[in-house]
């Protein structure tokens, strides 16, 4: 038995109660037929905030009444590691494969049982293992885990590492014990679920060697693995390999999607239409939803124009998908409704944009049309199941789906038009990186390069919400960039543009990996312009982001760069800053005759304060590695002293303070250190900036490590732990790890220690950090 959801039964209760027909409140509230089909079959669950008020406005309803149905409304959060999916709400057929499936996870196997549906794309495999994943929580009463290993997600599939620390994370094990190697993590992995009954369900999983490590240790808990390909191993697997739907089971779905009198009534088209969608639920699924949109239309209908979308497309591979993706866009192209036609126009650019998933104001920019147009659309394609919606505001497409797709677009839209896409899309991010951008004092050496048009589609944005936007794109960002460097010209210039502007966000989100990557990018295309200005720039901030990274002899070479189109340029505070931030990167890199060397080329310019200052801070840092303590002191105060008459606001004092608390830890003079940061962490913590707050902690901490102050150490990393963990800052967690297994280490506690330098260095590796070496040579 299935029951209607909520928001279904309270709507076609108060339709009925305002005495209209499903085409009398869809003329009412400006909505499709389809649509209020659609939410009272209970096929659309949660639908836009905006689309429950048109209804509730159109029925007429109460204050409270309409609170109701916006509450029954509400969309799941988005799925985390550990969730299982929504079950399908009209899953049907299948019953000898669900009935193998539950016998072969809840046997009396001396080992973990272990269970692999395989089958092609979109014959529904995720279905097959959620349902019978949910039947089963009561069997495994310590829970059920869902992972996507992202074989087929649009990017690179996960890595074991990433899934065992995933896994760990869900079952409880603090952040700080989680191990950064492979072996270890499995083996601690193991041991939490020991004594425990858990269902792991590891979806979409690319090869047996990918899922090796994530099989627990001891009988009890079980594995539901899907996969397009039959895996081998691990030893013990139970294959369970999915085909099409027989007849019986394709015309019970179909009657779960279109009613049973629609189609008993016409049994032999709708056998037919199993046929031409080739047994297929995806495809089944999609033909239905077309068809729920056409209410004067037959079965037999259906089943003429799958014919001629078969016929049409003109291929064997997913060919069931492919008519029904191909009969679905036809009805919407042909539909006089503006939303449907806009919804045929965008599915092929949506299937462009390349992501897992995407954002609805990048659908907007590559349409160039208004977003909320642009949502109407995307919503449309969900209702015909073109589209998933796993969160507002995102959507993410089949890739059987998007392969159609992008297919169509090849075709409709030609080279020049996929290139038009392609560089709306780099305009949206140029907009926002230039629209954060303006948030910051000019950049003198820019002069008039950039163009203030670049952020005039984010001018409605503040700094917070550009920010917001951008971040969680961030992913995206860098794939688009790192396909554009390789594009026309036009694409390789908005490289340029795009990386030129991120200086702000990369500096206030400390974006290290994500900003290197954009910077990256641009630097190969820096060489073919002859742009000394962008050229400049791009080598400037790399090198910063390599000095941020503690990779110094990568940012000194960056830098040696800016500094020459610095001089090429004429900018003579822009060439000052270049070789400034290079003498820092060669006094880091143990190069201090040569950093010296250009300090003392920068005293001979006409400097003011603020540059004063920075020289003498330099001149410290380089009289500590000197050994000159005196010298040392002696120009930390100069440089705090210059400072504060240039009126230098409270966040850069900060840094400087942060600088020589650095410096002089490194030199053991740990007490002056300690009372540098407690200086800087005054003064962040008025600015109530928590990604500053954390790094000086992780400072002080690892400067109480240093004076063998132990349980302060551990207070003050704890307390930083968390708050660069809720920031993303994965480079400062990296440097807390490391200061924990230090303190650890000076205890005696040496495996643990090792564990914690683990953590570290997995975290360094994944992000190609040089820092990793350092971490080696601390496990060795």
């Amino acid at each position: 038995m299935t029951f209607a959801p909520r928001f279904a039964v309270l709507l076609r209760g108060f339709r009925r109660d305002a005495a209209l027909t499903q085409e009398a409140l869809a003329a009412r509230a400006e909505l499709s037929v389809e649509a209020i089909r659609l939410l009272e079959a209970g096929r659309r669950r949660h639908p836009r905030r905006a689309t429950v008020r048109q209804l509730a406005e159109a029925l007429g309803l109460s204050e409270q009444d309409g609170a109701r149905l916006l509450e029954a409304a509400g969309r799941r959060p988005a799925v985390t590691g550990h969730e299982l999916p929504p079950d399908v709400d009209d899953f049907s057929g299948r019953t000898a494969e669900l009935g193998e499936l539950l016998d072969a996870l809840t046997g009396t196997a001396p080992a973990v049982a272990l269970v692999s549906v395989a089958g092609m794309g979109g014959i529904g495999k995720t279905a097959l293992a959620v349902h019978g994943a949910r039947l089963l929580t009561g069997t495994f009463p310590d829970g059920v885990i869902y992972l996507n290993l992202g074989a087929h997600g649009g990017g690179e599939p996960a890595q074991p590492l990433e899934l065992l620390q995933r896994l760990l994370r869900t079952l409880g094990v603090d952040e700080g014990q989680i191990p950064a190697e492979v072996e270890v993590a499995a083996a601690r992995y193991r041991s939490v679920l020991a004594g425990r009954r858990v269902l792991v369900l590891l979806d979409d999983a690319a090869s047996a060697a990918q899922v090796g490590p994530l099989i627990p240790g001891q009988s009890g808990s079980a594995v539901l693995i899907t996969s397009r390909k039959q895996l081998t191993e691990p030893a013990g697997l139970r294959q369970l390999r999915l085909d099409v739907l027989p007849d019986a089971e394709a015309l019970e779905l179909l009657s779960a999607l279109l009613g049973e009198r629609k189609v008993e009534e016409e049994r032999e088209a709708a056998l037919a239409v199993a046929r031409l969608c080739g047994h297929l639920p995806l495809a089944l699924r999609i033909a239905a939803g077309y068809l729920s949109g056409q209410q004067d239309k037959s079965v037999g209908q259906l089943a003429a124009e799958l014919e001629d979308s078969r016929t049409r497309v003109l291929s064997t591979d997913g060919n069931g998908v492919r008519a029904s993706v191909d009969l679905s866009l036809r009805a919407l192209a042909d539909d006089a409704g503006p939303i449907a036609r806009t919804a045929a126009e965008t599915f092929p650019i949506a299937a462009l944009l390349g992501a897992d998933d995407f954002a609805l104001d990048a659908a907007a920019a590559a349409m160039d049309r208004p977003a909320g147009e642009i949502e109407d659309a995307l919503e449309h394609l969900v209702d015909i199941s073109l589209l998933e919606t796993p969160q507002p505001h995102r959507y993410r497409m089949h890739d059987l789906v998007a392969e159609v797709g992008r297919e169509l677009a090849h075709a409709t839209l030609g080279t020049a038009g996929i290139e038009t896409v392609r560089l709306r899309v780099l305009d949206r991010y140029l907009a926002l990186v230039w629209r954060i951008d303006e948030h910051a004092a000019p950049r003198e050496a820019l002069g008039d390069w950039p163009d203030p048009e670049w952020s005039s589609a984010a001018k409605h944005l503040d700094l917070e919400a550009a920010i917001e936007l951008l971040d969680a794109d961030r992913q995206n960002l860098v794939a688009t960039v790192r396909a554009a460097a390789g594009g026309s010209s036009a694409q390789r210039r908005a490289v340029i543009r795009i990386a030129t502007g991120m200086n702000n966000y990369g500096l206030s989100r400390k974006r290290w990996s994500e900003w290197r990557a954009v910077l990256g990018a641009a630097v190969t295309v820096a060489g073919e312009l002859d742009d000394p200005v962008a050229a400049g720039m791009v080598h400037f901030d790399l090198g910063i982001v390599h000095n941020e990274l503690d990779d110094f002899e990568a940012g000194a070479g960056q830098l040696a760069r800016a500094v020459g189109y610095a001089h090429q340029i004429a900018v003579e505070s822009f060439e000052a800053a270049a070789k400034l931030h290079l003498s820092h990167a060669l006094e880091r890199a143990d190069r201090p005759a040569e950093a010296r060397a250009i300090v003392e080329q920068v005293q001979k310019q006409q400097l003011d304060e603020q540059i004063a200052s920075w020289i003498a801070l330099i001149l410290g840092m380089i009289a500590g590695k000197e050994k000159d303590l005196p010298g040392q002191r002696a120009a930390f105060d100069r440089s705090i002293e210059l400072y504060r008459v240039a009126g230098a606001p409270a966040r850069a004092l900060a840094m400087r303070y942060r600088t020589i608390g650095e410096s002089l830890a490194e030199a053991g003079e740990y007490e002056e250190a300690e009372a540098a940061f407690h200086q800087a962490l005054a003064l962040y913590r008025g600015e109530n900036d928590a990604m500053d707050i954390a790094a000086i902690l992780e400072c002080l901490g690892t400067a109480y490590v240093g004076s063998r102050r132990f349980d302060q150490a551990e207070s003050v990393l704890l307390e930083a732990l968390p708050l660069v963990q809720e920031q993303q800052q994965w480079d400062c967690e990296a440097r807390i790890q490391v200061a924990l297994g230090r303190r650890l280490a000076a205890l005696g506690r040496i495996g643990e220690a090792e564990d914690a330098w683990r953590q570290a260095l997995g975290i360094y590796e994944r992000h190609g950090a040089a820092a990793a070496e350092d971490v080696r040579e601390l496990l060795a």
